[in-house]
């Protein structure tokens, strides 16, 4: 992932100033960072999940998370699954109810065209254990594809 941005409702996307990417994300079968694709093959990444807010507390103290904002009062948030760095990049955005999101990402390959995508995210901050109703609250777009240039 090469670039996070914040919108706040009303004004425009701006750089996440925590973030300093680019981060290497992991892919869905291996949790590595690299994988071989066949032709043909598809693969998946998971971009990000919204633990339970029990799970969340439990690991808060464990150095596990690096919050987009400690001062928020909320205690769950969005969780991006990236390979993290060092020095810690943020890797959990606490839902303020006025934020959206934008990520850059990046496919890179050996033998192919890098891909660039911008994603949209929105989340209502609100959990639900029923993953039916839990996709209500969230959502994700895909606002634009292209090879890079």
């Amino acid at each position: 992932m090469k670039e996070l941005r914040i919108k706040k409702r009303g004004a425009g996307f701006v750089p996440l100033t925590d973030f300093h990417g680019p981060v290497s994300l992991k892919w869905v079968d291996s949790g590595n960072t690299e994988i071989d694709i066949n032709a043909g093959e598809s693969v998946f990444c998971n971009l990000l999940n919204i633990p339970n807010s029990n799970y969340q507390q439990s690991q808060s103290g464990s150095g596990k998370y690096k919050d987009s904002s400690p001062t928020c009062t909320n205690d769950i948030g969005l969780v991006f699954n990236y390979e993290q760095t060092d020095p810690p990049q943020v890797n959990r955005l606490l839902r303020a109810p006025e934020e959206e999101y934008q990520l850059d990402v990046y496919v890179c390959t050996a033998n192919n065209e890098t891909v660039n995508t911008t994603f949209e995210v929105t989340w209502n901050g609100q959990w639900n254990d029923d993953l039916n109703r839990m996709l209500d609250n969230a959502y994700i777009k895909i606002l634009d594809k292209r090879p890079k240039a």
